[in-house]
């Protein structure tokens, strides 16, 4: 599944394996429902990200470069930052196993902690130690990023 999922943008289409390989319609519908059947979250599966979808334009992006229509970050990015999956697939599909496949549909929490301010604090001659803080920010879900 991996393969077939990394290949989908691929101008071929899919793997050179000597069976016929599924379109990128038909790959995107079945890695969907498997997503939506398991019931995976957003960042489960970070390779998801790389799944072809079709945008609002017509053409294939990554999942994880798509942005679900009238979700909470489509209405706040400004306006042809980012292109938007696909009406219908959004209407067949719902936000679930989209989001689980990297679209964007609306903000994450994440935190970080031990974060390096100033790298030039590092001295490992001295023995010295960084100055290290938390930060906590609001960011969009991007691809291979994962809450907790």
């Amino acid at each position: 599944m991996r393969a077939a999922v990394a290949a989908s943008l691929d101008d071929e289409g899919g793997l050179n394996w000597e069976e016929d390989t599924p379109d990128a319609e038909e790959l995107a519908d079945t890695v969907l429902a498997l997503v939506r059947d398991a019931g995976l979250e957003p960042g489960d599966e970070p390779w998801l990200g790389a799944l072809a979808l079709p945008d609002e334009d017509g053409g294939l992006s990554p999942a994880c470069e798509l942005v679900f229509p009238g979700g909470p970050f489509a209405q706040v990015m400004r306006e042809g930052e980012l292109a938007a999956v696909d009406g219908e697939l959004a209407g067949r599909w719902g936000e679930q196993p989209l989001a689980a496949c990297g679209v964007l549909v609306g903000f994450a929490l994440i935190r970080a902690t031990d974060v390096v301010l100033d790298p030039d604090e590092l001295d490992p001659a001295k023995g010295t130690s960084p100055s290290r803080t938390t930060r906590v920010c609001w960011t969009p879900w991007t691809c291979g990023a994962r809450t907790s």
